[in-house]
């Protein structure tokens, strides 16, 4: 009988999807004729000899009024400088110093600067997507079977993050975790790319392939897509709890509903609800209700049996949500349903969005969305710089010889981390002995292939051992192979230790051009006896110069912050999780 049921439903909910996939298909493609089919060779051997010289990209890219009028100013000028005879020095001019002399001069400076200005922003955004012209053009697919070709022609009319700058968009596929990355572009209206990329269709059939267009913006960050926002996605979450056509959504999140058994669904985020969904074998399970109905919301600390996962507990007023209770895990004496979520992709990205939603319930659609805009951009940032300045006190150099390798003489190294955790010295340090905490915690932050040496003694108290992973492409667009080399000390009295560290990227865009210094202070907290505070610090190694170098340090000071706040939170929950258990 049960067998029965769990066919009948997989066969339902396929029949269903396959379905609403032929209709979107439907509506946005046309048939392809079985005659074009055969001319598929051809036309992919065609773009084989349709790349553009580097001539005929600069040539398209500024030919445009800004250079054109920009070159026949700097003529004009020229030509006047040689006509014009030499004047003499006069107000608080001297040999070698020329002063505008009337107001009409000032202005006719200040207008040609800011045209040369402009101009050279373009010349370097396409020195730089030069510098990014590899890709995955050729990479041939190495398994059996089906393969996915794909053929990625050109873009029509793409949407501008900012319209005072100039985009140079690249695509990003992925397929069944493969990513193929296009090279950069210089148009940023309608770029040309005419490349060939494949991937194995058939390593996790069914395959769903992600296409995303991204603005070049620096060697390696979380990069804005040039993406909209889907009214696909939109209308479906409108279908799914049969709501009305202004109601648009904010954001959703990936879960599981703790009831008798987990169910993993999506918890849907709006401007007036709180909708869940989820479709196990056809067997669907839906609901929803409003922010005013939540009277609390609880967090609860990961436990065993939530698998190491916080839980979000959303408490509703007595008497609202009850065409919401099938959903509810329990109900407290005084006849409140409480609806329990865990499980998410990001916990603190997720509790804190809805925590603003929810104290801004009595706001409008308008300025909910903001409130989310503006959350998701604290998030991004996390924490700001704080301190400025050195951090190698008299104290503390003196416990490392002038002349390590480590030590952090030409680079600009400033505080930009501190916390109170609630676990002891011996347990944070831990993440920094090669064992599983460690290989945990940089898994989950985003590091493959992970390995690190054994730490070895280079001098009295002083420890060196040497790193080596690659970071996934949710790290990092263009991936990157990273090399570290740490050493490790004690402070003073044994209460507790220091940590340096000097970090090379691969495989980015400048990635030789710099490195990447961070110091870990890791002592005993004075706020409670199994605490610790920790203290990090980081600075920047320049060995080439390079006209994008205030760019690149934004960038990379920008991801670190956000990096090293996610791999301390891991730290902490895991750290906890594993004293509870024990």
């Amino acid at each position: 009988m049960m067998r029965g049921m769990i066919e009948g439903g997989v066969r339902q909910g396929l029949k269903e999807s396959f379905e609403q996939f032929a209709n979107l298909l439907a509506q946005n493609f046309k048939t392809l004729d079985s005659m074009n089919l055969s001319n598929k060779d051809d036309v992919l051997a065609t773009l084989q000899t349709e790349h553009q010289s580097d001539w005929n990209l600069a040539t398209e890219y500024f030919w445009n009024s800004t250079v054109v009028a920009t070159i026949v100013m700097v003529l004009y000028v020229l030509v006047h400088i040689l006509l014009s005879e030499p004047r003499k020095i006069q107000g608080f001019e001297f040999n070698g110093i020329d002063l505008p002399d009337s107001i009409e001069e000032l202005i006719t400076c200040g207008f040609l600067f800011i045209q040369l200005g402009r101009v050279y922003n373009m010349i370097s955004r396409f020195i730089q997507a030069r510098f990014q012209r590899g890709s995955d053009h050729g990479v041939k697919s190495q398994g059996d079977g089906w393969v996915l070709t794909i053929a990625i022609i050109e873009g029509i009319n793409l949407a501008s993050l900012e319209s005072t700058e100039f985009c140079n968009p690249y695509v990003v596929f992925t397929c069944n975790g493969k990513t193929r990355t296009s090279s950069v572009q210089s148009q940023p209206r309608e770029p040309q790319w005419n490349e060939i990329l494949e991937f194995d269709a058939m390593e996790e059939p069914p395959s769903v392939l992600d296409v995303e267009v991204f603005d070049f913006d620096g060697p390696f960050d979380q990069i804005p897509s040039l993406n909209l926002r889907s009214p696909h996605k939109n209308s479906t979450f409108q279908k799914l709890f049969g709501l009305p056509p202004e109601e648009f959504l904010i954001s959703d999140y990936a879960c599981s509903l703790k009831r008798r058994m987990h169910l993993q669904g999506k918890l849907f985020l709006s401007a007036r609800i709180v909708g869940f969904y989820a479709n196990l074998f056809g067997h669907k399970t839906s609901f929803f209700f409003l922010w005013e109905d939540i009277e609390a919301i609880q967090v609860l600390p990961p436990t065993l049996a939530s698998v190491g996962s916080p839980t979000l507990v959303l408490v509703l007023r007595k008497g609202r949500g009850l065409d919401a209770r099938h959903g509810a895990k329990s109900q407290d004496e005084d006849g409140r349903l409480k609806f329990y979520f865990q499980s998410f992709v990001s916990f603190n990205v997720a509790s804190r969005t809805i925590m603003a939603l929810w104290r801004t319930r009595t706001f409008t659609p308008e300025q909910k969305e903001k409130i989310v805009k503006a959350q998701e951009d604290q998030d991004e940032r996390s924490i700001m710089l704080e301190d400025a300045g050195s951090i190698l006190d008299a104290e503390d150099a003196s416990r490392v010889d002038a002349g390590s390798s480590l030590d952090a003489e030409d680079a600009n190294i400033s505080k930009f981390y501190n916390a109170e955790l609630p676990v002891n010295i011996k347990s944070l340090m831990e993440m920094f002995d090669g064992g599983k905490l460690e290989h945990k915690i940089m898994g989950k932050s985003g590091c493959l292939n992970y390995t690190t040496t054994s730490w070895e003694p280079v001098k009295p108290d002083v420890y060196e051992r040497r790193l080596s992973y690659k970071f996934n492409r949710h790290v990092s667009t263009f991936g990157g192979d990273v090399t570290c080399t740490q050493q490790k000390f004690p402070i003073a009295k044994n209460e507790g230790w220091i940590v340096n560290e000097i970090m090379a990227l691969h495989g980015v865009p400048f990635g030789d051009h710099f490195h990447v210094h961070f110091r870990y202070q890791i002592e005993k907290s004075p706020l409670a006896h199994c605490a610790c505070k920790c203290d990090v610090y980081m600075g920047i190694t320049w060995l080439k110069s390079t006209k994008f170098q205030e760019r690149i340090t934004r960038k990379i000071t920008e991801k670190f912050t956000n990096r090293l706040k996610e791999i301390f939170e891991l730290a902490e929950i895991e750290i906890l999780f594993t004293n509870s258990s024990g």
